[in-house]
């Protein structure tokens, strides 16, 4: 069995990620980090890009995007925000700050190589500095937690050492001249901020206090519990009924006999058939189903398919289709995904989500298929 190695992370798993991450991260503890506050120290595991800071000069600007190699919109920020890094090289620092990388139960540093790779290969894309979050997360904790933020990307921007101002970096374009002048608002920004900022942190806890409802009754096994909470949940929070949904036909399949958690699946895919893919990843995520099973997850990424042709998704179909022990068609689409990823590494809209480790890794997969065929 040919193992997984990439994955496709759509806007609703980075929202299912966002929550798991602020239920790791005590989401709903007391907001104690504000505008005007002094700026925390930058603190790191590692300075991959630039030029280390140890203190802030009140002559200049500091900006600091907090990202992960998940998240899109993240992503999506990086070109833009380099503009701007290079647009105000002499006036302010930007430096952006990896953090809630998942890692499971290893130091949060197992993730270095991982970013290190995705930096080195986005070198044209990210002209500031780079920094990673230490073992003790102290960039994550000492920023986004105590500032009620369970969200990335999220951007601080810090005068004179204090926090002036903090939201998505899409919004930098109309603060930073105004910050320079000394004409910004501040005042009158944190108050606009703190009651923004005091009502995504209840919502934030809602869907924490919801996720943790479903996953603490999955540990004890009480799944009648689970199966309630999230009937609740969805009804309590609507941005939640995709992922939660999702979630059911993981604990379905994890815990449950096949055809009960194929019976839900058919049911979720007949009520939304734009959850294809979602339904697709879940079952692929699960070794040791029947072939039938897997096959029709591969039949679920040729429906996404249909929608937009990206080489990740030949990528999982061939994952499925091996599962499935067909391993012909692993290869047919195996090879789709590299022909697909040679062309979108040159394509600006695939920035940022095709490298060219994914191509090698793409080409490694399709070799161990072929190799498995012929065996």
């Amino acid at each position: 069995m040919l193992l997984r190695k990439t994955s496709i992370l759509p806007a609703i798993i980075i929202l299912m990620a966002t929550v798991v991450t602020a239920q790791d991260h005590s989401a709903a503890e007391a907001i104690t980090l504000h505008i005007g506050d002094a700026a925390p120290a930058v603190k790191y595991s590692k300075w991959l890009k630039g030029t280390p800071v140890n203190v802030y000069s009140n002559d200049r600007l500091y900006v600091l995007e907090f990202w992960a190699t998940w998240c899109g919109p993240c992503i999506g920020a990086m070109p833009h925000l380099s503009d701007l890094s290079d647009k105000y090289k002499d006036k302010a620092t930007f430096i952006g700050v990896n953090v809630w990388e998942r890692t499971g139960d290893k130091p949060y540093e197992s993730s270095l190589p991982n970013v290190t790779r995705f930096v080195n290969s986005s070198a044209n894309r990210i002209r500031y500095n780079i920094i990673t979050d230490n073992n003790a997360q102290d960039m994550a904790n000492a920023w986004l937690k105590p500032a009620g933020i369970n969200s990335i990307p999220t951007t601080f921007i810090v005068s004179k050492g204090e926090i002036v101002w903090i939201g998505n970096p899409a919004g930098l374009d109309n603060v930073i001249e105004p910050i320079l002048r000394d004409s910004f608002d501040v005042a009158a920004f944190k108050k606009n901020y703190e009651v923004q900022a005091a009502s995504m942190s209840m919502l934030n806890n809602e869907m924490v206090t919801i996720w943790t409802t479903v996953q603490d009754a999955v540990k004890t096994k009480d799944f009648a519990k689970a199966f309630q909470a999230i009937d609740d949940g969805i009804n309590k929070e609507l941005l939640l009924m995709v992922p939660l949904k999702i979630e059911k036909l993981k604990i379905l399949l994890a815990n449950f006999p096949e055809a009960e958690a194929m019976n839900y699946a058919k049911a979720l895919l007949k009520e939304n058939n734009a959850l294809a893919k979602l339904i697709a990843m879940a079952i692929c995520d699960k070794d040791g189903l029947s072939s039938e099973t897997y096959l029709f997850a591969a039949d679920g990424f040729s429906k996404a398919l249909e929608d937009a042709q990206f080489s990740g998704l030949y990528d999982e179909m061939a994952l499925a289709y091996s599962k499935a022990g067909d391993i012909k068609n692993a290869v047919k689409a195996q090879e789709k995904a590299v022909i697909l990823a040679k062309a979108e590494i040159k394509d600006p809209q695939f920035n940022g989500r095709v490298f060219d480790y994914d191509i090698i890794e793409y080409e490694e997969t399709l070799n161990k298929y072929k190799k498995a065929l012929k065996n």
